[in-house]
Formats: structure tokens, sequence, C-alpha cells
């Protein structure tokens, strides 16, 4: 029975990982975000120079502002709208752990044993010689 609760174990340490590994859709807005406003500063400060200096004024900075302020606009509505739920990463591990506890994981391998016995299929059963291996 102890095969089950090592599966679980590695299981869980899977996801956990994968989670561990993926940002958040928020999480990529906001850098972008972020990145897209470093950019407008970098471009305003490039035209205060020019007028401190008495350069005339370069359309080409101007259109660049105009298109990063759109971007920001857009990145900035998009964060807005994203309605999704900010989660707690240990509510997160502790779904895990219900999904991949030791019961549910024996329930899952013996299905995939009784599909590889009664079908033959080549294709199942090397999906788990991983499993038998543990």
């Amino acid at each position: 029975m102890e095969i089950f609760d090592r599966i679980s174990q590695r299981m869980i340490t899977h996801e956990v990982n994968l989670l561990k590994q993926s940002p958040s859709q928020r999480d990529e807005l906001t850098a972008a975000l972020k990145a897209t406003t470093q950019r407008q500063n970098s471009i305003i400060q490039q035209i205060s120079d020019r007028a401190a200096e008495g350069r005339p004024r370069l359309a080409a900075l101007d259109d660049q502002l105009d298109e990063l302020e759109a971007t920001r606009e857009k990145l900035a509505a998009d964060l807005n709208a994203l309605a999704e739920p900010v989660e707690d990463f240990q509510e997160k591990i502790a779904k895990l752990k219900a999904q991949f506890n030791p019961t549910n994981m024996e329930i899952i391998i013996r299905k995939l044993i009784l599909l590889a016995r009664h079908n033959a299929d080549e294709q199942a059963k090397q999906r788990l010689m991983p499993i038998v291996a543990i």
C-alpha cells in the first residue's frame, strides 16, 4: 500500500513544481505594464532633454509615446478586467494534495491497469511502466 503513498507524493511534488514555474497571467500583465511605463518615461526624458537643449521636437518620439500610451492603456484595462481570483499558493497545494491522495492514486492506477489488461494496448502498458518502476 505504500506504493500509492509514494506515487501520491511524487505527483504532488511534480504539480507543485509546475505551479512554482508558471507565472500567473496577472504577473505577466503587471510586468508588461511596468516595462511599458518605463519605456514611456525614457521617451519623455528624451523629449525633455531635447527641449532643454533648445532642439526641435521629433515627430518619431511623439509617435512612439502615443503608441506606448495606447499599449499601456490596453494592458491596464486587461489587468483590471482580469477576473482571475487571487488564490493562495498554500490553498493550491492543499487542493493538489486532496486530488492526488493515495486513495485516488490507487483508483487511477487500477483503472489504467484494467484498461491495459482488457484492451491489450501497448501504449497504455508503456504509460504504466514508470509507475511499476516506482
